[in-house]
């Protein structure tokens, strides 16, 4: 995966193994994607989309 990221010109590209990227709903049905890893949780919800 580094190599393909790197090959498409992303560059200090480092693969978190102890990171998790999660897809869900919150309680109003809307889609969220939480990134979380041992320092911190990032959560973004969906804003003025409709909800699949």
């Amino acid at each position: 995966m580094k190599q393909d990221l790197e090959q498409a010109g992303f560059t200090n590209v480092r693969v978190m193994p102890q990171s998790f990227l999660v897809r869900a709903n919150d309680k109003q049905g809307r889609p969220v994607m939480m990134v979380i890893n041992p320092d911190s949780i990032t959560a973004v919800t969906a804003v003025g989309g409709s909800s699949r």
